[in-house]
């Protein structure tokens, strides 16, 4: 029995783990956010009206609906978030201190991946990156 798949997962796990960890404490300590709070404002900031449903803010961060409202309250309090009520139904929206907190954590996970990059042989990035893709995508994680 080949443990492949077992190995590449745990080795996914190792890497995320370690990659959120550190930028947990980067955030936190420059912006107040923590890696999560990022992932859903840059997906929100990414879309050209900057608004999405509670529904499709799951996507991005993985979590149940429950989990996301709770992160989509915080960021409310602290003013990065916005709830609106629309005829399509209730949104959230980035607001425009979201929108510079977005910019400038770009930059600090882009040092701090560039930082961590390094220790990868230059040619073997891209490839590395594409399989992430498409391991991601693979029809076993994504079919329900």
């Amino acid at each position: 029995m080949s443990t492949a798949g077992f190995t590449f997962c745990m080795a996914v796990q190792r890497a995320q783990a370690s990659l959120r960890c550190k930028l947990d404490d980067k955030l936190g300590t420059h912006y107040g956010v923590d890696f999560a709070d990022f992932v859903l404002l840059d997906w929100l900031a990414s879309h050209a009206d900057g608004h999405a449903s509670l529904a499709e803010c799951v996507q991005p961060l993985g979590l149940p609906r429950p989990a996301v409202l709770k992160r989509v309250l915080a960021l409310e309090k602290i003013g990065l978030v916005e709830r609106q009520s629309t005829d399509a139904g209730r949104r959230i929206a980035i607001r425009p201190a979201g929108k510079t907190l977005v910019h400038n954590a770009r930059e600090t996970i882009n040092w701090l991946g560039g930082q961590a990059l390094a220790a990868i042989a230059p040619a073997s990035i891209a490839s590395t990156e594409t399989a992430l893709h498409t391991f991601a995508k693979a029809r076993a994680l994504t079919a329900l």
